[in-house]
């Protein structure tokens, strides 16, 4: 029997933009709705380096909380100024927006 499934991976790709310059400050989390929330994160003495810099079209997972609720919080970006979210979700971007 042939699959018509199709690799995830052929459409796109992981994205590990980290805030090394530190020039994004506005940190934001990922809710259970698929919309992004303020981050309720203590973040004082927090080296904010690691963190991820999303741009626009660029979507975020949390695949830990899968484990927790049985949900999977993924998150479009779809303004222009970018932001910072945890170093523990995953960043995508679709390799080609036609």
């Amino acid at each position: 029997m042939k699959s018509h499934y199709k690799r995830l991976g052929d459409y796109i790709h992981k994205i590990e933009n980290r805030n090394t310059d530190l020039k994004v400050d506005k940190l934001l989390g990922l809710s259970m709705t698929k919309e992004f929330r303020e981050s309720t994160s203590n973040i004082v003495g927090t080296d904010m380096s690691v963190y991820k810099v999303m741009s626009k079209w660029q979507f975020a997972c949390d695949f830990m909380s899968v484990i927790r609720v049985y949900k999977l919080p993924v998150v479009l970006k779809t303004d222009d100024e970018p932001i910072l979210v945890s170093p523990a979700y995953s960043v995508f971007e679709v390799k080609n927006t036609n």
